[in-house]
């Protein structure tokens, strides 16, 4: 729920402000484990505007795993993102070079 990343969120900036590295680990590995393509888009926002590189790229392999719903369904993502449209190019980037990876050469 929306409550309960904000609270994550405003942990893992105060664990990192603090230098707790234990229990920042332990969160972002929390939220990927809880990552699903409703909470991707708002997860992967915060994840850049609050300049967490782990969490971000932890969303971008997630991206990669769930690429062909993300596109069938842009509604799951573009408007959590629609400010930020260097992360929805980031996205597709990121599928098109995995995309041309699997074919064969």
């Amino acid at each position: 729920d929306a409550i309960g990343l904000s609270v994550a969120f405003d942990l893992l900036e105060a664990c990192s402000k603090f230098e707790v590295e234990r229990l920042e680990t332990l969160l972002r590995e929390s939220l990927l484990e809880s990552l699903d393509l409703p909470k991707f888009a708002s997860v992967l926002r915060e994840s850049h505007v609050r300049q967490i590189p782990g969490l971000k790229q932890g969303c971008m392999r997630f991206a990669l795993h769930n690429f062909d719903q993300l596109v069938d369904h842009p509604e799951l993502f573009m408007k959590e993102l629609s400010e930020l449209p260097e992360v929805v190019s980031d996205l597709f980037r990121l599928g098109r070079v995995w995309k041309d990876a699997e074919e064969p050469g």
